[in-house]
């Protein structure tokens, strides 16, 4: 019997010992030693980067390596993901901070795409990624996506206009036009390498910023309608633009932007909406408790479920708002 305790007890110390493992894990390619490195181990594959939280981590960044540990991980499979918040302000905003997730996952990452195995003491290395033209917050202003090869980049910063326009390199005359708007990241970095990517298939791309950059609204509040109007104005004047073969393109809260473009502006043809609403949402301003619209148009402010209740049809869209016109498809260039 006296065997039997014994040997039930070095088998508990084992599973403790299991129990207690260290994961170091080195982040490569940090860009700066502004802020912190914010990371999380989940083992819930259900609630990866979604609720789950699991072990927490952070670390001071180091230029090039920044490195953390986590105590006490219990043996399993874990999903990392991690940000590098330069701003120190506890949120991940990306662009222009960076993000990792185990095993160099790109995103969107499955958790078995960012999982490792930990049975005892184990260190992994993954590397900090920027998208490419993003500026450090506090830094002049963006460019977007650097233009691939055969496409070339024109800067827009007229008429309080900022965007980038990507076109083919080659000739070939005036040529359809999508204007392309991003979401609640704000600024053009993301949605500009989408924009280059059109040019490389013959289309003349104008990626626009909204808020969130150099000389617009920090906030997502009350950005003019018109101001979408103009930029389509530009693009039409463009020489390498067919004027009738204009189109837009948002996703997200931009969404919202291209279906109220389409359905104010006879000069956008075709419209593609991306996760979009059958409403219109509050603003984004992280530093008020209560956001305005995120929309206006003149003097009128197009309202949000926030303080429009009432003027929703059945099916959830703001009868106040006038539906998209029906629009012809772009013919490929």
């Amino acid at each position: 019997m006296r065997r039997a305790g014994w040997a039930m007890a070095v088998g508990l110390l084992g599973a403790c010992g299991a129990q207690a493992a260290t994961v170091t894990v080195a982040f490569e390619g940090v860009r700066s030693a502004q802020g912190n490195v914010l990371a999380s181990l989940c083992g819930d594959p259900a609630t990866f980067m979604k609720s789950c939280v699991g072990h927490q981590g952070l670390a001071k960044a180091a230029t090039g390596e920044t490195v953390m540990t986590f105590e006490g991980v219990a043996p399993g499979r874990y999903a990392l993901q991690a940000f590098h918040d330069e701003n120190g302000d506890f949120r991940a905003e990306v662009p222009p901070e960076g993000y990792a997730y185990g095993n160099d996952a790109v995103y969107p990452p499955s958790f078995d795409a960012a999982a490792f195995q930990v049975s005892g003491d184990t260190r992994i290395t993954v590397h900090m990624t920027y998208i490419a033209g993003v500026s450090p917050a506090g830094a002049g202003g963006s460019h977007g996506a650097p233009p691939p090869q055969g496409v070339t980049r024109v800067d827009l910063r007229q008429d309080d206009l900022y965007g980038e326009l990507y076109l083919p390199a080659s000739g070939g005359g005036r040529r359809p036009a999508i204007l392309l708007m991003g979401g609640s990241e704000g600024g053009l970095d993301i949605i500009s390498g989408m924009a280059a990517d059109f040019a490389k298939q013959g289309y003349a791309a104008l990626a626009l910023a909204y808020w969130k950059e150099q000389g617009l609204p920090q906030t997502l509040e009350l950005i003019p309608l018109e101001y979408f109007d103009k930029a389509v104005g530009w693009l039409k004047a463009r020489p390498e633009v067919d004027p009738k073969e204009i189109g837009a393109i948002g996703w997200s809260r931009g969404s919202e932007a291209v279906l109220l473009l389409g359905s104010r502006n006879p000069d956008v043809h075709a419209v593609v909406a991306i996760a979009p609403s059958g409403i219109v949402w509050a603003g984004i301003n992280y530093g008020a408790g209560a956001n305005k619209s995120a929309w206006s148009a003149g003097a009128v402010v197009d309202p949000s479920p926030d303080d429009a209740a009432g003027r929703y049809g059945d099916d959830g869209v703001d009868v106040g708002i006038s539906r998209a016109q029906q629009q012809h498809r772009l013919r490929s260039p």
